[in-house]
Formats: structure tokens, C-alpha cells, sequence
């Protein structure tokens, strides 16, 4: 009976945070995903594209994400690219992606008097490789969008940052190993070496017990 009514308790408890998380999510005005572009292989040797999706119910004018990685089985390919979000025109912020630690950063801010943005789209593109097998999982580090703040006058006095909601990637399936068949290597018959063995030591031990043979000539 204790068992039972301890069991309802943790479901009571699990409802109850997944509850408070997705009210927390849908009370922060930036949402950011991460998704992978179909049709996705987690062989290994194939490469697979994450978009950053961003949504938000405030103006943005510029934003800066970070990404980490396990780089023992996925490694970035070239540099994070500019989505439809922002218009294109306004300075990128790129580092080279560190595939020794495992991180990726890219940010973008929009320039001059330009009008600020709403609403879904996605912010970055990032190509990744599967070098080996295991766990696929990329997760959201550092994460930052802001508004930039105007007078009446419309002239630009600062930024506010917005806070941020962000969902990482992951997939219930490992990364695959390559789809190549390789060889099945059939072990020799385990009687083969042992039978060869001894005849060669039968054989060994026969010579040795015969008498030498005395070779005639015929001047004798």
C-alpha cells in the first residue's frame, strides 16, 4: 500500500514540474529551439544541419548563442551561417568552432535605424559530422537576445536583453556506426594447426629412429 501511494507521489511530482517548465516557457517573451533539418543520418561519416530557431513576442535586434557538444562523436563542419530572422546587412560575430572542446558560437546584431523583429525564424544554421558512435546531444551553453532601447526622438540609449527560454537537442537513438558491411572473418577449424603440428613431430621422431643409410659406390 506504501509502495503504491509513494509511486502516485512521484507521478503527482513529474506532472507537476512539466506543468511549471511549459508555463515558464510560454511566460518568457524568447523562445529558442534547436532542430535538425530532415532527412537527418547519424551514420558515421554523414553530416547532419541544426537550425537555431528563435521565437519572440518582443522586438530583437540582435542576439549571441552558444552551443557545446560531445566531441568524441560529432565534430562542426565550416561556420555557423545567417538565417531569415534578422535581414542580412549587419555585422556577424563568429568564432571558430573549438571541435576539441566542443562548443560553437555565433551571434548577429542589426545596424542603424532598422526595424526590430518578431515573431519565428531561425537565427543560425550549423552543420555537424558524426565522427563515432554514441549519444547525440547538443546543448544550448550561453544564450542572449536583446532590444535595443529608443528614445522619443528614435535615437538608440542602450539594449535591454530579454530573457530567454531554450530547449536543447538530443535523440533517443545513438549515432550509428557506418553502413558499410564489413567482412566476416571465419576463424580457421581449431584441429587444423594441432593435426599438422603432429605429424610434423611424428614424422620427426620416425627419422630419427631409423638407422642412416649407407650409400654404396661401384668401385667398392
Amino acid at each position: 500500500m506504501r509502495s503504491r501511494t509513494t509511486f502516485k507521489a512521484i507521478i503527482f511530482i513529474i506532472l507537476a514540474l512539466s506543468s511549471t517548465l511549459m508555463a515558464y516557457a510560454q511566460t518568457e517573451p524568447v523562445t529558442v529551439t534547436l532542430r535538425a533539418v530532415e532527412p537527418m543520418s547519424t551514420a558515421v561519416g554523414e553530416q547532419f544541419t541544426i537550425e537555431v530557431v528563435v521565437n519572440s513576442t518582443v522586438e530583437l535586434y540582435g542576439g549571441d548563442i552558444t552551443l557545446s557538444f560531445n566531441p568524441d562523436n560529432l565534430q562542426v563542419v565550416g561556420e555557423p551561417t545567417q538565417g531569415t530572422f534578422f535581414a542580412a546587412g549587419g555585422p556577424q560575430f563568429i568564432t571558430e568552432p573549438d571541435n576539441i572542446a566542443g562548443s560553437v558560437q555565433y551571434g548577429y546584431s542589426q545596424q542603424g535605424r532598422v526595424e526590430q523583429v518578431t515573431g519565428e525564424g531561425v537565427f543560425a544554421s550549423i552543420n555537424f559530422e558524426v565522427v563515432s558512435s554514441g549519444n547525440i546531444r547538443i546543448a544550448v551553453r550561453e544564450v542572449q537576445f536583446s532590444t535595443l532601447e529608443l528614445n522619443e526622438s528614435g535615437v538608440p540609449t542602450g539594449a535591454i536583453s530579454q530573457p530567454v527560454y531554450a530547449e536543447d537537442f538530443s535523440l533517443d537513438a545513438t549515432a550509428t556506426s557506418s553502413s558499410i558491411t564489413q567482412p566476416v572473418q571465419e576463424d580457421p577449424p581449431t584441429d587444423t594447426p594441432v593435426v599438422v603440428e603432429d605429424t610434423v613431430t611424428t614424422e620427426a621422431a620416425t627419422n630419427t629412429s631409423q638407422p642412416p643409410v649407407t650409400q654404396t659406390t661401384a668401385d667398392e
